[in-house]
């Protein structure tokens, strides 16, 4: 009688353990330490991830930035008052796991991933110097004898500089055996604001006619926009070049043929801006290449005109004066008053709106 209880005290706990055995084995959200591997790139360090009841990898919200993938808009849940994502069907994932060595493979579009974007560096600004007291002269002089008769000619510039500005003089003459006569051609001030990037000019000069205008010489004053005043800036509208990449790749970007980029970027959507294009019509060439040698080849033409503003980018120009008449034949010869205003700006990288009125 003893050995029947006892055997059937046995088979309870024996039945007992295997149904806590079962329960641990299907217990849901458990933990695990995993070496991951993403679209074939090894992380470098191991990650805590749980499984849901159905075997779905689930990852902790705070390690998505580690893995580089974006918030899934679905999928979200909290486990022990954390908040993680289901990595599977939901984002197009295919999942393996490998219990043999605590590892899971996952492999996931390009679109799951965070995007990349990258824009080339342009040329640093120069550094902007007190100018000290100066002055400068250009000259340019001809002569010539035909038939007995002898005639000479000759442009002359003068400038004194300094901080307050440039303040610069021309003039023509010329003559022959028989008369000779000189000309006051344009007299000005010049001070450039680096800064802002304007320019405020008192004297002779010539209007902005905008787009549409007409442009003349006149007497007076002159305050607008000089992009001239930073040389390293990029007026035009720059180039982009976007697409995937699967795995780790390298992206080449050729102008009209000749190579200007050379990028690294990591799986998932890429962009790279801020590419100088050769104004007038050209051909812009793509080429994704990933670490087995595959390459993606994109080619795409485009257009860039310099009378195209960036985007953000504006400029102005506000004259007032009198208006030059008889230019190179007399010193001194104004008319009647004038008065103009211009202002463009790039609305987009294909669209520069601009207004213009003068009286």
């Amino acid at each position: 009688m003893r050995r029947r209880l006892s055997i059937a005290i046995a088979l309870a706990l024996a039945g007992a353990t295997g149904v806590a055995s079962a329960q641990q084995a299907a217990e849901p959200f458990a933990e695990s330490v995993l070496q991951v591997t993403i679209n074939g790139e090894h992380l470098p360090g191991a990650l805590l991830v749980r499984r849901d009841a159905d075997g779905t990898l689930l990852v902790k919200a705070s390690d998505l930035k580690a893995l580089r993938l974006k918030t899934p808009t679905t999928g979200a849940m909290l486990v022990n008052g954390q908040r993680y994502y289901r990595i599977g069907k939901e984002v197009g994932a295919t999942v393996t796991f490998d219990d043999t060595t605590q590892s899971v493979d996952l492999n996931l579009p390009a679109q799951a991933f965070v995007a990349t974007k990258t824009r080339l560096a342009s040329a640093d600004a120069p550094s902007k110097v007190q100018a000290q007291l100066g002055a400068f002269v250009n000259y340019d002089v001809s002569a010539e004898r035909s038939s007995g008769r002898t005639g000479a000619g000759g442009f002359v510039e003068f400038g004194l500089f300094g901080a307050k500005g440039v303040l610069t003089a021309t003039a023509v003459a010329r003559g022959d055996s028989k008369n000779a006569n000189a000309t006051r051609l344009d007299t000005a001030w010049t001070r450039d604001f680096p800064d802002r990037m304007v320019t405020l000019r008192v004297g002779d000069s010539i209007s902005s006619g905008g787009s549409w205008g007409r442009s003349l010489r006149f007497g007076g004053l002159q305050y607008g926009t000089n992009f001239s005043t930073q040389p390293t800036l990029i007026t035009t509208p720059l180039l982009s070049a976007s697409g995937d990449a699967v795995v780790p790749s390298t992206v080449d970007v050729f102008i009209n043929g000749q190579p200007v980029s050379s990028e690294q970027v990591q799986p998932g959507p890429f962009e790279i801006s801020g590419i100088p294009a050769v104004n007038g019509a050209g051909q812009m060439q793509v080429i994704v290449t990933d670490a087995l040698g595959r390459q993606q080849v994109v080619s795409q033409p485009y257009y860039a005109g310099t009378s195209l503003l960036r985007k953000g980018l504006g400029e102005y120009s506000v004259e007032a004066g009198a208006v030059r008449r008889n230019y190179t034949n007399r010193s001194n010869d104004y008319g009647d008053a004038v008065g103009s205003a211009t202002y463009r700006r790039g609305m987009s990288d294909s669209l520069t709106a601009g207004a213009h009125a003068e009286a």
